[in-house]
């Protein structure tokens, strides 16, 4: 995709958990290449995967951690760059527009805490006030992608609370299919994903295609989406 995005106004996005240093970080690096998006959004970012990231997407904010805290929302071409400030792990934004890109649109890359790390009352607290920062932010209308590790599947309330606003790309796309999204979480690389907990949403966006792509060593898949930018 990459270059020819700008002539058919798609952009391709994606999502991605990397586990930290634990991610093969030469079957990333092809991953990128073979696949060739827009817009990274990645949690668990090492220090090492933002050097690889930056090699395709020179553009953008990593912020990349020792630990699970890392982050980063990588850009082909140039944006304007934001901090969202959330609970515990800040979000990140940015708004492209003409003439780097063929359309305008915030783009916004969020990290949800782990709802079953001890004691749970307090992640489930956490989580509330992470919610609550990100509903606050997309209250008002625009052209927005809103994409990430939300540790939620389609049961949990934080979901169904996101898509009462916004549409989830992924089933929007399989209902057309007529099948259904493919999970992207399991217990430890290497096994069956067990969940769908890795999103993207979008509003006042067509989604085209959506894939889940592998992500050798972390234990989350990648989540791939396009959608039509320019009209």
């Amino acid at each position: 995709m990459g270059d020819s995005s700008q002539a058919d106004g798609t952009l391709r996005v994606l999502t991605a958990n990397l586990y930290g240093e634990r991610l093969d970080l030469e079957r990333f690096r092809v991953l990128l290449k073979d696949h060739d998006p827009d817009v990274v959004l990645v949690q668990e970012l090492s220090f090492r995967a933002a050097d690889v990231l930056a090699e395709f997407l020179p553009h953008g904010l990593l912020v990349p951690d020792h630990g699970y805290d890392g982050r980063g929302l990588a850009l082909r071409a140039p944006g304007h760059l934001q901090i969202l400030p959330m609970a515990s792990r800040d979000g990140l934004r940015a708004r492209l527009g003409p003439p780097a890109w063929p359309g305008s649109v915030e783009i916004v890359n969020v990290h949800l805490a782990n709802p079953i790390v001890w004691p749970p009352w307090a992640s489930l607290r956490l989580r509330r006030r992470q919610l609550d920062a990100l509903m606050a932010h997309i209250s008002g209308p625009a052209v927005r992608l809103v994409g990430g590790d939300f540790n939620a599947s389609p049961a949990w309330p934080v979901y169904r609370r996101l898509t009462a606003h916004l549409d989830d790309a992924a089933k929007l796309l399989a209902k057309q299919k007529g099948t259904r999204p493919v999970r992207t979480w399991g217990p430890t690389p290497g096994t069956p994903k067990m969940l769908r907990i890795d999103h993207v949403f979008v509003e006042e966006l067509k989604p085209l295609d959506a894939q889940v792509v592998a992500l050798p060593g972390s234990d989350h898949s990648g989540l791939m989406v396009d959608v039509q930018l320019g009209q």
